[in-house]
């Protein structure tokens, strides 16, 4: 009857333990899902087109400002041309309207309402961030003072 009992737990060991993920991989799947970040992005266009564009990018990596407004563009299906890439980047164009086209008006960001120091290709968001990116001058203020890139 001993052998008997030993073969029941035996058993039921080896089915609990096959119940888990069947590899680490799939462990890490499970956990990527849970781990998945909002980020926002909004995009005034000032004079130049009447509309503005908000997005919500749900991802499980890590982004830079670029990697939102390229993600953004994808789903809202939007353009944006730029080049270089890193700390080179420089937006040139969102949804075909160009910066410094009139001489003076720039694309520029905030991350959560304050003027980023560090080019959208390098500056990397944390969860829930939201970016706002609108035609305007980068000047950058004091640490004491907002920036202000109405027109």
């Amino acid at each position: 009857m001993s052998f008997f009992r030993l073969f029941i737990v035996a058993v039921f060991v080896a089915s609990t333990l096959g119940c888990g993920p069947t590899s680490p991989s799939a462990a890490k799947r499970d956990t990527n899902i849970a781990t998945d970040s909002r980020f926002s992005l909004s995009i005034n266009f000032g004079e130049a087109e009447k509309s503005e564009i908000k997005a919500v990018v749900t991802s499980a990596e890590t982004l830079t400002v670029l990697d939102l407004l390229v993600e953004a563009g994808k789903q809202e299906n939007f353009k944006i041309q730029y080049k270089g890439k890193g700390e080179t980047a420089f937006v040139e164009s969102i949804n075909g309207v160009i910066g410094g086209e009139n001489g003076k008006d720039w694309w520029i960001y905030l991350v959560n309402d304050k003027l980023a120091k560090r080019g959208s290709g390098v500056y990397q968001l944390n969860p829930g961030d939201s970016v706002q990116w609108s035609l305007g001058k980068y000047e950058p203020a004091s640490e004491t003072q907002s920036a202000d890139i109405s027109q």
